[in-house]
């Protein structure tokens, strides 16, 4: 009797198995089966002490978190311009989503030719395609014979022109709220009559405002 029993047993058991293996669950807790296998979570909590579901949630919710604090971290970039031509010249590329500009500090790397040049900052967005000039062409910073280490800083406002200070010490000038840029390039503006000697290095602290935003040196 106890052999019949446990054969009966494990034909019920293969017979499961075959079932399980054939047509699958269905609609359960664990999803449905199918391709997506899509399953209505709404109204599971995040808890992690709770049940399965419930401590996915809570993880999913710590992971974004992070994400997020990564992704708002203060980061910097420089570029160093050499030749001073008439134009804009390119300094960094943003990609993957917006950025938050904290503050723009240049100095001179070697001393600018005693020669007329305008000097100011673009960005030039992907989209849309139009570009925001910091301060005005025709107002914008004289740099003509300016010695190394002199210091060019930019108050936050869109409209002002860059400030220069000759001994090169001076407090960094932190845009307040921070000037949110979106994907495209930050670039160099002059204006010259001809190319002009020197060469200017660009520094720029900025916040990513997703992950996954990348800012690289042109």
């Amino acid at each position: 009797m106890k052999r019949i029993l446990t054969m009966t047993a494990i034909v019920f058991l293969l017979v499961s198995v075959s079932v399980y293996a054939g047509t699958g669950l269905g609609t359960n807790s664990i999803g449905v089966n199918n391709a997506d296998n899509a399953f209505n979570s709404e109204a599971v909590a995040a808890n992690a002490d709770g049940s399965v579901l419930e401590r996915q949630e809570f993880v999913q919710d710590a992971v974004a978190a992070v994400a997020t604090i990564v992704g708002s971290e203060e980061r910097s970039v420089s570029k160093t311009i050499s030749t001073i031509t008439n134009g804009t010249h390119g300094l960094f590329t943003i990609a993957g989503g917006p950025i938050k500009i904290l503050e723009i500090s240049s100095y001179v790397a070697t001393e600018i030719g005693a020669e007329s040049n305008l000097v100011n900052y673009n960005i030039n967005p992907t989209a849309p395609a139009s570009d925001t000039v910091f301060g005005t062409d025709g107002t914008a910073l004289e740099t003509n014979a300016d010695a190394v280490g002199t210091l060019y800083t930019w108050d936050g406002v869109v409209a002002a022109d860059l400030t220069a200070t000759t001994n090169g010490v001076a407090l960094g000038v932190a845009v307040v709220s921070g000037l949110v840029a979106p994907a495209g390039a930050v670039e160099l503006a002059c204006a010259n009559d001809n190319a002009v000697a020197g060469a200017i290095t660009v520094y720029m602290r900025y916040a990513p405002l997703a992950s996954g935003v990348t800012v690289v040196a042109q």
